[in-house]
């Protein structure tokens, strides 16, 4: 099933702007109402401009001539009274206003003149969101490369304001630029990459959004077994997206994947409700894609005459949008009913017509590519005129370094008595530091006792519980074995396993703790391929999350490299492992996750358990801490293999963080230097 490379997926941009729904409707409202009555209250004329770009962006939810008409205002004021950012902000929802009733060319211009006026002001945030703007718009030309610049442009903004919201949207745009370019494995990469950002945040917009990318590519692969949980996921979120905009988009994809498996009722289904949403709020390009995707149902269906009218409504609504890039998609489909009802000119014809849209969309790509190579050319003549003027500059710098030479010497008797007083402040600077390693000593002296303080309370309570219990029972079975039932024993054997599992377990961690204090553990960093030491990881622990029924996902790629100690990094993925297990709920998921950068690798383990509130996250990598508690199964724990996780990882030059809030699990991240 090939999809429109035009459609965009869900581009998560529109969600950021829009994503409201009818239910918030009176809520809106009322902002607009309350915001009408402040402006009889205005006296300064650039308050009174922001105000109107207030309404325009309550409006863009609900009704958007009138988010046009206030922005409008607020851009005639603003020109009226020198108010550069008021007017960047009126054309900023104006482009976005635009999107909405697919007046791209609008959408572009006001971007750029906003744009503009943002850069003179320095608004980073605001170029940010404008350059996302036009990564969404340029996206349904046929310049990919100029929709992937913009989206970097987007990337150093987003990372510099460590805006991980916004960092997920520009993951999923050039996502969307390698599906166009039919670039299976980086699209599939990048979209991967934002729906992990989105995962820990719980977001259901965002989530269906990700997982519907993903479906949509696989679908578009004829991977539809791979896309089945996808889709499951984009079904369990629905229900809470605001967006209508967005719901349109997310009953199209599911169509598309029922049409796709040959499941035609629930086909139909969605197709019903992307045409109520499309037409209740007036969204041509949306319509124009549910026409095509109802034409192919009917052509399943065997239904051709009806077909081939809604291919052709399908055109004429991509035309009037000036729209080209499905046209040999909906040719060809044409084709096929019509040949199928013996129409055989007609089928010709629209063959011809395929053909004729290939080579001109072919003719564009190439008018494409050499725009951008002209591009580029005015660009190296823009670097070679700049690298001129750097060479003057250094002659005139060096000019300049030779004359304040010839000053230096009447600056030595100064520097002489620089000296004199650097003197002073050396021995001052000395006689503190001798104070503060004082203190330092004195710090480290009470972390060695809380250390200390902490293996004895293991070894007088959390290593002998269990051993009570063993030799408790085990005495109860020697002495009085025959006084039980067979249940009864069993169940006593029962206990003294599991005891001696815990017990082994705990004191397997004891050990290597004490060997990394005594400095007993030697750490040899080597070149480790992470995808398989994470299998090999969390394979002791299998058992246990398949009797939760835990659903685990292994998401690192097979390709990434890690430059750290093998064993100590085995202790730490299996410590984590076995903790979001502990704190699992019964049907949960677990998902391992890796992103790179250019000098590490930033690794995830993510579970959907219990959470923890902030008390317990402040106290989890503290030794004199006790915030261990019993998992949602009972199990036992001490709190030392995070201590150790905090250890190793830092000993591997890494940093381990935690981010959860109760009831809505946990993901811990920890950094290691990459191969």
């Amino acid at each position: 099933m090939r999809e429109n490379p035009a459609f965009k997926l869900l581009i998560l941009f529109v969600i950021v702007f829009y994503s409201f729904d009818a239910n918030c409707q009176q809520s809106e409202q009322d902002v607009i109402d309350s915001l009408r009555i402040v402006n009889q209250e205005i006296s300064k004329q650039r308050e009174l401009v922001d105000n109107y770009n207030r309404i325009a962006m309550a409006f863009g939810a609900i009704n958007i001539d009138s988010s046009l008409h206030y922005s409008n205002k607020s851009r005639i004021l603003a020109i009226e009274i020198n108010y550069p950012k008021g007017l960047a902000v009126s054309h900023s929802y104006t482009a976005r206003a635009s999107i909405q009733t697919s007046n791209l060319k609008a959408a572009i211009e006001n971007f750029h003149l906003a744009l503009d006026i943002f850069k003179q002001e320095n608004d980073s945030i605001n170029i940010l969101d404008t350059y996302s703007g036009l990564s969404y718009v340029s996206s349904y030309g046929s310049s990919q490369l100029k929709t992937l610049n913009y989206n970097l442009e987007a990337l150093a903004y987003a990372e510099a304001l460590k805006d991980t919201l916004k960092l997920s949207i520009i993951y999923n745009n050039i996502g969307a630029v390698y599906k166009r370019l039919k670039n299976y494995d980086p699209a599939l990469k990048y979209f991967q990459k934002s729906l992990n950002l989105d995962l820990p945040k719980g977001n259901p917009t965002a989530l269906a959004t990700g997982y519907s990318n993903i479906g949509v590519l696989k679908v578009e692969h004829g991977k539809f077994q791979e896309a089945d949980h996808d889709y499951k996921m984009v079904r369990r979120f629905l229900p809470k997206v605001n967006s209508e905009y967005l719901k349109a988009y997310l009953h199209v994809s599911l169509s598309g994947y029922y049409n796709g498996i040959d499941e035609l009722d629930s086909c139909q289904y969605h197709i019903n409700k992307a045409y109520e949403y499309s037409i209740d709020n007036k969204y041509p390009h949306i319509r124009a894609r549910v026409d095509k995707r109802h034409g192919e149902l009917l052509l399943k269906k065997k239904q051709y005459q009806k077909s081939i009218k809604l291919f052709q409504e399908s055109l004429d609504r991509y035309t009037q949008l000036g729209l080209q890039e499905e046209f040999p998609t909906i040719y060809k489909l044409q084709a096929e009913a019509y040949s199928k009802l013996g129409l055989y000119p007609e089928a010709f014809e629209a063959s011809r017509k395929e053909n004729l849209f290939i080579d001109s969309l072919q003719r564009t790509k190439v008018t494409s590519i050499m725009d951008e190579f002209e591009e580029q050319n005015r660009k190296d003549e823009f670097a070679r005129l700049n690298l001129e003027q750097a060479l003057k500059d250094q002659q005139i710098e060096n000019t300049k370094i030779q004359m304040d030479n010839r000053t230096n010497l009447g600056l030595i008797s100064i520097s002489l008595l620089v000296i004199i007083i650097g003197i002073i402040v050396y021995f001052y600077i000395k006689t503190k530091e001798s104070n503060l390693k004082l203190q330092e000593s004195e710090d480290s002296l009470k972390s060695m006792n809380a250390s200390k303080d902490k293996f004895f309370s293991i070894i007088s309570h959390d290593l002998k519980s269990p051993f009570n219990a063993i030799v408790g029972f085990s005495n109860e079975l020697s002495n009085s074995y025959d006084d039980y039932s067979n249940d009864q024993r069993k169940m006593m054997i029962g206990i003294i396993k599991e005891t001696s599992d815990s017990a082994l377990s705990l004191l397997d961690n004891l050990l290597t703790w004490a060997r990394s204090q005594s400095g007993f553990i030697q750490f040899n960093p080597e070149k480790i391929q992470l995808h398989s030491l994470v299998e090999t990881s969390i394979s002791p622990y299998m058992g246990a999350a398949k009797m939760k029924n835990l659903r685990i996902q292994n998401l690192v790629a097979e390709d990434c490299e890690i430059y750290a100690d093998k064993e100590t990094t085995q202790i730490v993925i299996s410590n984590l492992f076995n903790n979001a297990i502990k704190y699992n709920n019964t049907n949960g998921e677990i998902i391992i996750s890796s992103i790179s950068s250019k000098n590490h690798i930033e690794i995830c383990i993510a579970d959907t358990g219990i959470g923890m509130s902030e008390k317990i996250k402040v106290g989890l990598f503290k030794i004199e801490e006790n915030v261990q508690r019993p998992g949602t199964s009972e199990e036992e724990g001490t709190g030392l293999g995070l201590i150790l996780c905090k250890e190793f990882v830092g000993k591997n030059g890494g940093d381990i963080r935690v981010e959860s809030e109760v009831n809505s699990g946990s993901s811990f991240y920890f950094t290691l230097p990459t191969a």
